[in-house]
């Protein structure tokens, strides 16, 4: 689905990489050679990947890669990419609420008007062997977790406004 510029894309999935390049998680991209993405991977071992790439070159500056020793257990992890603008964030979690962020923020120096979510799994150019990759609970929108504390103008995510009365200050907060 198309992705506004201040949005998430979450899934949960269910990976066990065991062999080289075997990988799978979401991604958001405006094309093939510009893509944001969060996912399992197994290089030496098994890994969190946050990167980015642009113009036809990914880029790994350090906390691309991090080890995961979840993947070894069968256990669901969520994935979530949080846009706003041209940054992204990673952040992951083990029940779907207690989340942590992953990685750096990442920029993308392209605008990417046109972005939309996906997912992706596959063995790269490799021999290995296939293991599963499955999705559930994906979806595109908003989550307040990991947003400053204290005093939040909404009406930065498309849809929200900030209604008035004569009477009344709109005010929101978040805790």
């Amino acid at each position: 689905p198309a992705l506004g510029s201040s949005r998430e894309v979450t899934a949960r999935l269910v990976f066990t990489p065991e062999r080289a390049t075997q990988q799978a998680g979401i991604l958001i991209y405006g094309d093939a050679d510009r893509y944001v993405k969060l996912g399992r991977q197994f290089l030496a071992r098994p890994l969190l990947e946050f990167g980015l790439e642009t113009d036809g070159r990914y880029l790994k500056p350090p906390g691309t890669f991090s080890f995961d020793p979840d993947a070894y257990n069968g256990q669901p992890i969520w994935l979530k990419i949080r846009r706003q603008g041209s940054d992204f964030r990673a952040f992951v979690a083990s029940d779907g609420s207690r989340w942590r962020p992953v990685g750096n923020v990442l920029q993308m120096p392209q605008a990417m008007n046109d972005a939309k979510a996906a997912i992706y799994a596959h063995n790269g150019r490799s021999n290995a062997l296939s293991v599963d990759a499955k999705f559930d609970h994906v979806s595109i929108g908003i989550s307040f977790h990991d947003l400053p504390i204290g005093p939040a103008d909404l009406s930065q995510f498309p849809g929200w406004r900030m209604l008035e009365t004569p009477t009344d200050t709109p005010t929101a907060s978040l805790d």
